[in-house]
């Protein structure tokens, strides 16, 4: 448009510039070149090829890799068996006499009497013979029938005894609270088989801390159940040589407080009652 606009200009110019009546003079019109507009050309979009799916072979069911879950095996934990034993031998000594024995009698004593004389009762227990190797002890109970007392509740404690001791075979008369003349080697007051061992101390050789104690009151049975007997009998089992009982003491602080027991002899023996478990 702006080349067009400065050509009618020009000949404008010309026109002006002739006289009245001259010819204009030739004049050539340039119509300018239209100038090419270059057009851009589309790349053509490449077309996905398309991926053929597998064809199903008939009667086949595609299905999903499962998927392994380890459950780890938790073993129940042992379960608790329980036997119960009696004594393999009892004995009651008494302080009195050096040769007073009752190894073979129904009862058994712990306490004083009404003299001030000093009873107490001698226990052992197979445990190794009634327990299978390598076992657990969880729990112990011993238990003890009290027929005759003159005293109301007093103390009676159970220790762990330190040296071997005898039986016997003195058997006492009567209610037995007297005790017998030992006979063969029965453990005494003073002897852990009489005539043959004595005990380091008079009345026993044991444990100065008890392993269980109770108070024993009117006729009945009686427990023991303390953690400390559990500890004895586990003891016993892990090495057998140094189970040689319990001594049973009754309050000894002043008299008529001794309580008779039933022996392994008597009608109600005393029994102890393991729970265990096996370790292998």
């Amino acid at each position: 448009m702006f080349r067009l606009a400065l050509c009618f200009l020009s000949i404008a110019a010309l026109v002006a510039a002739c006289g009245p009546g001259e010819a204009l003079p030739d004049v050539q019109v340039v119509t300018p070149s239209p100038t090419a507009i270059p057009v851009a050309t589309a790349t053509p979009i490449a077309t996905a090829t398309p991926v053929p799916l597998p064809t199903p072979t008939p009667g086949t069911v595609s299905t999903s890799t499962a998927i392994s879950t380890v459950v780890p095996t938790v073993s129940p934990p042992p379960s608790v068996k329980s036997v119960s034993i009696t004594p393999s031998q009892d004995s009651t000594i008494y302080e009195e006499g050096e040769s007073l024995a009752n190894g073979g009698g129904r009862f058994l004593f712990a306490g004083k009497t009404n003299t001030g004389n000093s009873r107490r009762a001698l226990l052992l227990f197979d445990v190794a013979g009634a327990l299978p190797a390598n076992v657990s002890v969880q729990a112990v109970i011993l238990s003890m029938s009290m027929d005759r007392s003159r005293a109301e509740d007093a103390p009676v404690n159970i220790h762990r005894l330190t040296a071997s001791w005898s039986e016997g075979d003195s058997k006492a008369s009567g209610q037995e609270g007297s005790g017998i003349s030992a006979t063969g080697e029965s453990a005494t007051w003073m002897f852990r088989a009489h005539g043959d061992a004595e005990w380091s101390s008079d009345g026993g050789d044991y444990a100065q801390a008890y392993s269980a104690t109770t108070d024993v009151g009117g006729s009945g049975s009686y427990d023991w159940a303390d953690s400390g007997l559990t500890a004895d009998v586990q003891s016993w089992l892990d090495t057998p040589s140094t189970n040689h009982g319990w001594i049973v003491i009754g309050d000894e602080s002043s008299s008529l407080t001794a309580k008779r027991f039933a022996s392994r002899e008597g009608e109600t023996p005393p029994t102890l009652t393991i729970d265990y478990v096996s370790l292998s």
